[in-house]
């Protein structure tokens, strides 16, 4: 376990977001390729195994649209599971999925016995009756979802410590905010190089200006073999 005294501070207006990727030495977080994607995984079975406790340790998991797809299945593991319970965390993990256009292929994700998950979407999106029925669907923001209601609803629900896993473009929509409060990092030793519109960083959609670089200060960092694993705090 790489990071076995993993707490969180607790925030007294919203909730703790962290934030977990694995990237190439050059700085690639994917391959834009069409499935199965042969440079899937970027990382070794010890970051999957720490993704997995970065998942645990959570209340809520946020996803785009685009990424929820395989994650509630790797979250229904025993591993998965046993972990939890490790955290003392004996209620179901929420998936939250953000999207200005829900459809019905949310359904096979989201339906679950145990609990309802959430689709935060926007005023003007159109949610089928097939979907509401298996999620809640939380309006925030005309044509686009507003970050910081999100974090004021999950708030209120009572939820401290949220993941936010991406996409890339999510990740920079909750930046541009000033949401994040840590990131976790695994650096695979690779270099895959890139074209044009064939690869994608970390944080997309959003390229801040000079004066407002967001600057992280290094608290923890482990080296297994030659992947190495960082945790950072961002100075707000």
């Amino acid at each position: 376990m790489i990071y076995p005294k993993l707490e969180f501070p607790k925030l007294n207006k919203r909730p703790f977001f962290y934030t977990n990727f694995v990237t190439t030495i050059d700085g690639k977080a994917q391959v834009l390729h069409p499935d199965p994607n042969p440079y899937w995984p970027m990382g070794s079975s010890v970051d999957f195994d720490t993704l997995l406790d970065l998942r645990a340790r959570a209340d809520v998991l946020v996803h785009g649209r685009n990424t929820v797809g395989g994650v509630i299945k790797r979250t229904d593991e025993e591993r998965f599971k046993q972990k939890r319970i490790y955290y003392q965390k004996p209620k179901p993990l929420i998936y939250v999925v953000v999207t200005s256009h829900p459809d019905d292929s949310l359904v096979e994700y989201l339906t679950d016995s145990k609990t309802r998950h959430i689709v935060a979407t926007t005023g003007e999106a159109e949610v089928s009756e097939k979907l509401s029925a298996v999620a809640d669907i939380v309006r925030l923001g005309k044509n686009k979802v507003d970050i910081r209601k999100l974090s004021k609803y999950l708030f209120n629900k009572g939820y401290k410590e949220v993941l936010v896993e991406g996409g890339p473009h999510l990740l920079g929509d909750f930046i541009k905010e000033n949401l994040i409060d840590e990131v976790f990092l695994t650096i695979a030793p690779k270099i895959i190089g890139g074209e044009i519109g064939k690869t994608i960083t970390m944080v997309e959609g959003n390229l801040r200006p000079p004066d407002k670089v967001m600057n992280l200060e290094i608290i923890e960092m482990h080296q297994v073999e030659n992947e190495v694993f960082l945790r950072y705090r961002v100075n707000h």
